[in-house]
């Protein structure tokens, strides 16, 4: 992510952090192009036609002009995230390719949070994120397969507004648990398709639309 007045926000905002990024401990400062693949690595001679890609990073498929996580009672209001909405830069790259576009790119929009594959604190849960690699390799159409997703919100916006009920009607929940289950609940509503819902991937001659 960049800030709203950096020269590359448009560009590079939502590019995938590469294996060369040493990682947070290692690198506590700006992370340089080097380190991620953005829009602009997208070569003239690369082959994207019939992919279908998952960017999981913030701002993967793009970026609200407001920010998601600012709360609203705090008086302060939401503060800017960009000058306006926009889609991020690799996916649009990736499926208009002169060569042949991707079918389709998985995103997030906003930041992606930890509370994606992580649950206070259990083991990595997957599930979401292999029912759709699953779905999409049986050749099922990406907006079918993103329905685990779209299960895993309905999940977490039910259990938020239970908790939000039971503090209204005078019950005690801890401040860091009611806003893990905020974050989480934004977190899972925010991925997104950018291209084509009904395409699939090619296999074994099945068509791709």
């Amino acid at each position: 992510g960049f800030p709203t007045d950096h020269p590359l926000q448009a560009r590079h905002q939502g590019a995938l952090l590469c294996a060369d990024w040493p990682g947070p401990q290692r690198w506590c400062k700006e992370i340089p192009e080097a380190f991620y693949f953005s829009g602009d690595d997208v070569a003239e001679s690369a082959r994207p036609a019939g992919m279908i890609s998952f960017h999981f990073a913030c701002y993967g498929a793009g970026t609200p002009r407001l920010d998601e996580y600012s709360h609203l009672d705090s008086g302060a209001g939401r503060r800017d995230l960009a000058a306006a909405d926009f889609l991020a830069r690799l996916p649009q790259r990736l499926l208009g390719h002169p060569a042949g576009g991707a079918l389709a790119a998985i995103g997030h929009v906003e930041r992606a949070w930890a509370s994606s594959f992580i649950w206070n604190g259990v083991s990595a849960q997957l599930a979401a994120f292999r029912s759709v690699v699953r779905g999409l390799t049986a050749g099922g159409r990406v907006g079918a397969a993103m329905d685990a997703f779209n299960l895993r919100y309905a999940e977490i916006a039910t259990d938020l507004n239970e908790q939000i009920q039971e503090v209204k009607a005078g019950a005690y929940i801890e401040d860091r648990e009611l806003a893990s289950l905020w974050i989480a609940n934004n977190d899972a509503r925010s991925y997104i398709v950018v291209g084509d819902p009904a395409a699939r991937l090619s296999l074994d001659g099945a068509p791709e639309t």
